[in-house]
């Protein structure tokens, strides 16, 4: 039996998407490659597993996450094309465009870690995305390897495009599966907020997730100490991230990675990205891509305009609104209360300039010209003093103090497993060749692509104990414990465990499951 329904080729979504071949098959749900009939492009369309949104409600809610992307003013997050849900099935579908390429934990898999040089090339658009998105109030919640895409691009400027993807499709998940209180996320990357079973998150969420993947992609190692070894387990995991010393990042990558040099001022950044209270981190992406990119790495932000202020929450423990596009399309920057009789700002280059001169004499307008020009030389000898006092007072200020730890510990006898989400299929087509990275020899032509996970040749003749949706009992820990099946990949099944967070699903197989007797433990 199939964990879950196949859409046949020839299969026209949305009255515009035909469905060709799959492209992979992840614990959320199925990629396919389509064709859109009223343009002739190749897309990708991904198809949600019908037993992770149930109700009409909530396939209402994945159409309206799924056009989340079109609200983020970035070309660094996927296109999304189009999106429904399936009447046949009823199973929620989004087309996306189709990415040739690699996903940054392939690319590191397959090449190594990034130099510094390659961390801009990369990370510049991420925190590009991200930035737009958090003007948005748009928070990704599952910032990973796995969800930045290094794309081939169709441009004689560049040869590889970043893509972040999977916007609002980790929140629907979360919602999906039991209550719309769920955690949600990989466990690896979640910031401690997110354990919580009514997590409450914002835009600091995703700054530690990005902290943690810039460590990642410069040592070639995670940050945690469990991940290092393949007994870890996420019980192990939460206990790092929630209560052990968050010791500095260049100690970590001396301990884990052999040889590998941070650069200076790395450690303050990540410490404060790491800050176990929300609150105590740089507040947004901008915030955070501003100290990286031109304090710790020494070169431009590339963000976009007017997005480096810092956002921070309002007194009713939210975040404020973001800045509103502004007529030419890029973002305007926050307008600070006016003294009276203030100098007015040009629309062009945004400087001060002179209201205009009453009538007069030439004499008047020479002499109020020549006032102008001396209140402008003076005002930049003034902001120049300015500035250099904010630098120099900037680069003195002492590392922020040690981190706290919440109050209380997290519920004790979550099933293991240090990372049990099975990563999620990309919207790629992986025959072309891999993109590279600028300073990087690019790969020899019999270097092969890194594939998508390929369907064991003898699951035709298999017939699984267990089908999908059914609820069995799970050994765990020596107890058993109530869980459902998710998905089925030959002889593994994804189970979710009922009353816990999705992030603590895993792959087991048919010797820790039995017969669903009603009386094995659920909390």
């Amino acid at each position: 039996m199939q964990a879950h329904p196949t859409i046949a080729p020839g299969t026209v979504l949305g009255g515009d998407f035909r469905v060709d071949a799959p492209l992979g098959m992840g614990g959320m749900g199925s990629v396919y490659r389509a064709q859109q009939i009223s343009t002739g492009k190749p897309r990708a369309v991904k198809v949600m597993h019908p037993s992770l949104v149930t109700s009409a409600e909530m396939r209402e809610r994945f159409v309206q996450e799924a056009r989340i992307g079109s609200m983020i003013q970035s070309d660094h997050v996927v296109e999304v094309v189009g999106a429904g849900v399936d009447q046949a099935t009823g199973a929620p579908w989004l087309a996306m465009e189709l990415l040739h390429g690699e996903d940054l934990a392939a690319h590191v898999a397959r090449r190594g870690r990034l130099s510094a040089d390659e961390l801009v090339t990369v990370m510049r658009p991420v925190f590009h995305a991200l930035s737009a998105a958090h003007q948005q109030q748009i928070v990704h919640r599952d910032i990973k390897p796995e969800n930045i895409f290094l794309a081939t691009a169709h441009s004689s400027t560049a040869a590889m495009t970043v893509k972040v993807l999977d916007f609002g499709i980790a929140k629907v998940a979360a919602q999906a599966l039991g209550t719309a209180t769920s955690a949600m996320g990989t466990p690896l990357w979640m910031a401690p907020e997110q354990t919580e079973q009514q997590a409450r998150v914002s835009p600091a969420t995703d700054v530690w997730a990005l902290a943690l993947l810039v460590f990642w992609a410069l040592t070639g190692k995670n940050y945690w100490r469990t991940a290092q070894h393949s007994g870890g387990s996420v019980p192990q995991l939460m206990r790092e991230v929630l209560f052990e010393r968050m010791v500095p990042a260049s100690e970590r990558a001396r301990e884990v990675a052999f040889g590998v040099m941070l650069p200076s001022g790395f450690d303050k950044w990540f410490a404060r990205c790491t800050a176990r209270e929300p609150a105590e981190r740089y507040q947004n992406a901008s915030a955070a891509g501003v100290e990286l990119f031109q304090s710790v790495l020494g070169v431009s932000t590339g963000l976009p305009a007017g997005s480096a202020m810092v956002t921070m929450p309002s007194a009713a423990g939210g975040f404020s609104p973001p800045t509103a596009p502004s007529a030419a399309g890029g973002f305007s920057p926050p307008t600070a209360p006016s003294p009276s009789r203030a100098p007015s700002f040009g629309t062009v280059t945004g400087m001060p300039v002179a209201a205009p001169p009453p009538s007069g004499s030439a004499g008047k307008v020479a002499l109020i010209i020549g006032g102008v020009v001396l209140l402008l030389a003076v005002g930049f000898v003034g902001l120049a003093g300015v500035g250099g006092m904010l630098w120099f007072r900037a680069s003195a200020a002492p590392a922020p103090p040690p981190m706290g730890v919440p109050a209380s510990p997290p519920t004790p006898g979550a099933p293991a497993g240090a990372d049990p989400s099975p990563a999620e299929p990309s919207p790629v087509d992986p025959s072309p060749a891999q993109p590279s990275l600028p300073a990087v020899p690019p790969p020899s032509p019999t270097t092969p692509s890194a594939p998508l996970p390929a369907a064991d040749p003898t699951s035709t003749t298999k017939k699984s104990a267990y089908s999908a949706g059914q609820k069995v009992d799970v050994l765990w820990g020596g107890s058993w414990w109530q869980g459902q099946i998710v998905a089925v990949k030959n002889d593994k099944y994804l189970v979710h465990y009922i009353g816990w967070a999705a992030s603590w699903d895993e792959w087991v197989t048919t010797a820790r499951l039995r017969a669903w007797t009603g009386s094995a433990r659920s909390k």
